[in-house]
């Protein structure tokens, strides 16, 4: 029973970096398709709730706290496709394509340019459940043909 509990505590953390790294640790482990799909979308949902109020105290921190806000701001290139990226998706857009980042790097990317953190934890977390199912159909029958 514990070594259960851990098993999917362990699927849950993994979840909440990397959907990539949950979903197949849990094939593996032998649970069904739907348990797979709801512990992998629990722990990636809790992560992107974790990692977006963890950006928000880390972004005011760096602000508070660094030097590089004491620089002009330059528009560089990568300033330039951030800006577009931007304007061109916008928050669900970007909600969308974070996951396949790292939830981490996704979610502290959204709280740097979007204020609403609802908004940011509904779009995201629909966007978990629905790459968390993506990853399940195209890896599952891989994994289970492996087993």
């Amino acid at each position: 029973m514990i070594e259960q509990i851990l098993t999917i505590l362990s699927i849950m953390v993994a979840s909440s970096f990397k959907m990539l790294f949950g979903v197949p640790l849990s094939l593996a482990s032998g649970y069904s398709m739907l348990e797979t799909l709801f512990i992998s979308s629990l722990g990636g949902i809790i992560g992107v709730v974790i990692f977006t109020f963890f950006s928000q105290w880390a972004i005011v921190a760096l602000e508070k706290y660094s030097f590089f806000s004491k620089r002009r701001k330059v528009f560089s290139r990568r300033n330039r496709m951030i800006v577009r990226v931007r304007q061109r998706f916008g928050l669900v857009g970007l909600a969308f394509i974070a996951p396949n980042l790292t939830i981490p790097v996704g979610t502290f990317v959204l709280v740097k340019y979007f204020k609403n953190r609802r908004k940011i934890i509904l779009y995201e977390s629909i966007s978990v459940i629905f790459w968390a199912a993506f990853t399940i159909l195209s890896l599952g029958p891989a994994i289970s043909w492996i087993l």
